[in-house]
Parts: C-alpha cells; structure tokens; sequence
C-alpha cells in the first residue's frame, strides 16, 4: 500500500471464496475473519478493492461433492498443480 500512494493504482485482493457446504455454518473465511479485521481495515481505508468469489471451474459436482470428471474440473485441478492461488 506504501509503494501505491499518490498513484492512480489501486490494489484488487482476491479472498479465499466462501465456503458452506464444509463446515457446515456461516464461517469467516480468509480476510473476514475477525483476527484479520484490522488487515481489512488498513486495505479499505486505503481503497483497495476486496473480492471474495466463488471457485470459476468447480462445476456443480464439486459443489455436491461428487467426483465427476468434467471439463471444468480437470481445468481446475490441472490450474492448482501450478498453485492454489492460479485457479
């Protein structure tokens, strides 16, 4: 954020997508958690943009946890063989 001031650049953080199918319940992920209120904070106060999305390519049977071999799935585990950050 200190190399940004006084620069029309603005910092996009890409969160951890919200999960709820396990564990079950509304559970803080990744920058929403309370211990990490004031990182959110810091980030928002300096105008960054903060995205909490879902998974692009876990299709439908990921999200019912069955392991059905779709195109979208094996674009997603071939990505995360790079990094969990690259999908």
């Amino acid at each position: 954020m200190k190399a940004l001031r006084n620069t029309n650049i603005r910092l996009i953080v890409v969160t951890h997508y919200p999960e709820n199918i396990w564990p079950k319940g509304d559970i803080p992920i990744g920058i929403n958690r309370p211990e990490y209120s004031h990182i959110r904070d810091y980030l928002l106060k300096n105008s960054a943009i903060i995205i909490q999305g879902t998974r692009p390519l876990a299709g439908l049977s990921r999200s019912l946890i069955w392991n059905a071999t779709t195109p979208e799935t094996i674009i997603d585990k071939t990505l995360e063989i790079f990094g969990m950050g690259v999908k």
